[in-house]
């Protein structure tokens, strides 16, 4: 999700992400964990939750978002955006580059 609060906005938001991962902890799905990301002097903000299943995401977001929207576009500058992304992880592997010969 994506929200804009504007300037000097860093205690709300810090406030939302409280409320909003507290309220995932009781009331969501199998979740991983959730991390928030700010660009505080522009006042926008960005909270990444990594669900176990797409179903448990989708079904989380029907149940959230209403409260989620009441709480964060009350204060925000534009609509709040959600986009749903499936997580890739990294296979360890072993590489032979040098990456010294791509310097500048």
């Amino acid at each position: 999700m994506k929200f804009v609060l504007g300037e000097n906005t860093r205690w709300e938001a810090e406030r939302i992400a409280d409320i909003f991962t507290a309220l995932l902890k009781k009331h969501s799905g199998p979740f991983h964990h959730v991390d928030y990301l700010g660009e505080y002097e522009l006042g926008e903000y960005m909270g990444i939750v990594y669900w176990e299943t797409r179903e448990g995401a989708e079904e989380s977001i029907r149940a959230f978002l209403p409260f989620l929207k009441r709480m964060v576009e009350y204060n925000s500058q534009y609509p709040i955006t959600l986009e749903l992304f499936d997580v890739y992880k990294p296979k360890e592997i072993e590489v032979d580059i040098d990456i010294k010969q791509y310097e500048l």
